[in-house]
């Protein structure tokens, strides 16, 4: 891979200086991705298996390849400039961003994920309680290490990667929809897309792909461990707890705005019509089929 020709890599990476063009390759992508899943749960073993294994193998064959095309400069209009994704670097800023953002997250996904349940609970959806009777630290790799390292690579570094031409909140809301669609459960898709975008929001922040692993880790152990105990008074104290530490986090960075504006700025571009076009561009066919297949795994 690492042997791709050049003039192939250049080429491909103008393809994906077109917003719209970044979007239908990345649709087209997740369609594969979501056909194997729901073959999974439609075939009988052992091709089920295989076919859930080929969901998480062939993205991650496709990945790689296409993050060795070089960022092409964009015109904005005011000359050429490049907007990259995030690296792979961990240093202080990545550190603070993933400490400031770590309470929040936490509060509002599970803010969003009990509200969700509840309404769905008054239309008279409901979802049984998942308990993990095995290994806790079986549990801890296979619920909260494995899914936070996967899935940040497809659904974060692979869809910042492809749309690095677009502005980054256009591309961290692409993710955000992606991410939240490959859940196909009617109760996860709406927390799924709020940890997406405050994931990648993170990010771009950063500048780092790190801060999403770790606050993905950390939201999926603390699920890990509350589906461990079972016991939901253990969750409301946490949750009461986590939601009083997000205020002080929240206010606080109320009242130091101004010596935090630097750290927060958002460094993944702003030019409105192609964060406009990126975002339109979730209309086009592959896309529109995609949430088809979506809707259809959630039935």
């Amino acid at each position: 891979m690492g042997t791709m020709p050049y003039s192939f890599r250049n080429k491909f990476g103008k393809y994906l200086s077109d917003p719209v063009k970044a979007v239908n390759v990345l649709s087209l992508f997740y369609l594969v991705y979501i056909a194997f899943l729901i073959a999974s749960s439609l075939l009988p073993e052992p091709f089920s298996e295989a076919a859930g294994a080929m969901a998480w193998l062939l993205p991650m064959l496709l990945f790689f390849p296409f993050m060795l095309t070089p960022d092409v400069p964009r015109d904005t209009g005011t000359g050429e400039c490049t907007v990259s994704a995030p690296g792979f670097s961990f240093g202080r800023r990545a550190a603070l961003v993933t400490l400031i953002f770590l309470l929040p997250a936490l509060w509002v996904i599970m803010t969003v994920s009990a509200g969700t349940e509840l309404l769905l609970g008054l239309a008279g959806a409901s979802q049984e309680n998942e308990e993990i009777t095995g290994s806790f630290w079986s549990a801890v790799f296979s619920l909260a290490l494995a899914p936070a390292v996967l899935e940040e690579l497809i659904f974060r570094v692979f869809p910042l990667r492809m749309m690095r031409a677009s502005p980054g909140i256009a591309a961290a809301v692409v993710s955000a929809v992606m991410f939240s669609l490959m859940h196909t459960n009617i109760f996860s898709i709406p927390y799924a897309f709020a940890a997406g975008l405050i994931f990648a929001v993170a990010d771009y922040i950063a500048q780092s792909f790190v801060p999403s692993f770790i606050l993905h880790f950390l939201n999926n152990l603390l699920s890990a461990f509350l589906m461990y105990r079972g016991d939901d008074g253990l969750t409301t104290c946490i949750y009461i707890v986590i939601s009083v530490l997000a205020l002080i986090v929240i206010v606080s960075l109320i009242v130091f705005r101004k010596k935090l504006s630097a750290l927060f700025s958002f460094r993944g571009g702003s030019d409105r019509a192609i964060a406009s076009a990126s975002l339109r561009s979730l209309l086009v066919p592959e896309a529109a089929l995609l949430f088809l297949l979506a809707v259809l795994a959630l039935l």
